[in-house]
């Protein structure tokens, strides 16, 4: 799958996102007359409405003022990562009416059951340079149940963040990893991935070879197995049953499972047990270089925190043993991971947070 160059153009596009979220060339207002303009402009409505629990066929997020407004001066102090994903386009997701009093943000639909969308504005300034220092939050959510696991032809994450590596000597640096949802037949889905290490995430990232097979059913998304390449040559591994990765719906609780699976002539089984932690948290977006942007913070709002741990062995002895502890945000997914894996003398630890996720 050729995916790489457009999910670097998306990268791009959500960097331009966060240095000017809803700017607009500079325009110019004569006022006549003898009367100053003093009063602060004021804000009419918010469509829909702060609060609102909207449906999946909403396509626009829209601000009405009193009266003209400096296009310069309305950039959000915050914006959940949930509306910025849902923006029918990244670049410049704000169009100004002709006379600059309403601006209309776009959505993509259908929107995900589940999203939080929120933005926050400190102030805003009319063409004349009066300030509104009350400014006003806003904030509507997708009904229907929410999807933590977002099943979407196409939908594509990008994640980054630092790895460490000691086989046996220790490395570290920056990690990246792309994730891409194909849909196929019967609940089956294929999430292919790629990782690489210290590049530039805008310019070299890696085309995908491997997926894993995965399924979504009433009650879980499963794992199926593994198709992967090593050394030119492709494999495939399927897991008898398949595991249970995540329950459904999310909700605080603990599962567990083995499964066996066939490498080369032998039989090996994987031993695992997950728990969704109770309790939701709002998760930062990361940055290309790991700090949050000053400007305007994005933030995944209303995660599941859920923990994982696996053994995979003979039956007998253990080969390698990890621990995950991941983030899951309603109408995004998979929004941070920290892994930790033990394999013989090797040890491999990623802390990733989600960057930019969409089509």
């Amino acid at each position: 799958m050729l995916l790489g160059r457009k999910i670097a153009a998306r990268l791009r596009g959500c960097v331009g996102l966060l240095v000017a979220c809803f700017a607009s060339p500079a325009v110019a207002f004569v006022t006549t007359g003898t009367g100053a303009d003093l009063t602060p402009p004021q804000l009419v409505s918010i469509e829909p409405a702060n609060g609102a629990v909207i449906g999946t066929d909403v396509n626009f997020f829209r601000l009405t003022f009193n009266e003209p407004i400096d296009n310069n001066s309305l950039s959000p102090t915050m914006i959940s990562g949930q509306l910025m994903a849902s923006m029918a386009t990244m670049d410049n997701p704000g169009v100004w009416s002709e006379n600059y009093t309403v601006m209309t943000v776009g959505l993509r639909t259908p929107l995900i059951p589940g999203s939080i969308f929120r933005a926050e504005f400190e102030s805003f300034a009319d063409v004349n340079g009066n300030v509104n220092d009350d400014g006003f939050d806003w904030q509507a959510t997708v009904a229907g149940t929410a999807q933590f696991y977002p099943v979407v032809d196409g939908w594509a994450r990008y994640l980054a963040g630092f790895y460490e590596e000691t086989n046996p000597a220790k490395t570290s640096g920056f990690v990246g990893e792309i994730q891409v949802i194909e849909v196929k037949t019967g609940g089956e889905f294929w999430l292919w991935h790629n990782e690489n290490h210290n590049s530039d995430p805008a310019k070299d990232l890696p085309e995908m070879e491997e997926y894993d097979r995965m399924k979504v059913t009433t009650s879980a998304i499963q794992i199926l197995g593994f198709h992967g390449v090593r050394d030119m040559e492709t494999s495939d591994m399927t897991f008898t049953p398949p595991l249970d990765w995540l329950r459904l719906p999310v909700q605080t609780g603990s599962w567990s499972g083995t499964s066996t699976f066939d490498e080369g002539e032998d039989e090996m089984e994987v031993d695992y047990e997950a728990t969704v932690l109770a309790g939701t948290y709002d998760v930062p977006m990361g940055s290309m270089d790991r700090k949050q942007d000053d400007g305007m913070p994005v933030i995944w709002l209303g995660c599941r925190k859920m923990t994982l741990n696996y053994e995979l062995s003979d039956g007998v002895d253990v080969f390698s043993a990890g621990s995950d502890t991941l983030w899951y945000a309603p109408g995004a997914g998979l929004v941070r991971e920290i892994n930790h894996e033990v394999q013989q003398d090797r040890t491999y630890h990623t802390d990733k947070t989600l960057m930019w996720a969409g089509f």
